[in-house]
């Protein structure tokens, strides 16, 4: 079940995504519009996402309830040293700390609990097309 949490990679991209779309009203790219569906970026917008927010339970807070929290960035973390990108490099930093992208992706209702990403068609990060890069450097 905690498998879905290993694909920070794609719910990286497809929060960048869903946030260009709702923000710039475009439609979303070739390679996210069979999953931002009109429906689904309604929602995520809905739940936060076009107020760079989302909102959560923290297992370890669970006695305070839901809690709202701001996107502050995206970042994209790749220890010195390292060459290929690893699914822990990229995090949402919101003003108590960085979360994964799972996480905020399922706060958002982008995807369920335990819901994999669909496969993106380029496979490896590093084979990723010019444009998803140009989607990434934005994002950061």
């Amino acid at each position: 079940a905690q498998l879905a949490r290993y694909h920070g990679y794609p719910y990286f991209l497809f929060i960048a995504e869903a946030l260009e779309c709702i923000r710039d009203k475009r439609d979303p790219a070739a390679w996210a519009r069979r999953t931002l569906t009109k429906a689904r970026l309604k929602r995520v917008a809905d739940a936060g996402l076009a107020q760079f927010e989302f909102w959560t339970v923290l297992p370890t807070e669970e006695k305070k309830g839901v809690q709202g929290f701001d996107i502050e960035e995206f970042l994209v973390v790749k220890p010195d040293g390292i060459l290929s990108t690893h699914v822990s490099d990229y995090q949402i930093e919101t003003q108590r700390g960085p979360f994964p992208p799972y996480d905020v992706a399922v706060a958002l209702g982008l995807f369920r609990a335990n819901e994999r990403p669909p496969t993106l068609p380029w496979g490896p990060p590093r084979s990723a097309p010019a444009a998803v890069n140009a989607l990434i450097a934005r994002a950061v």
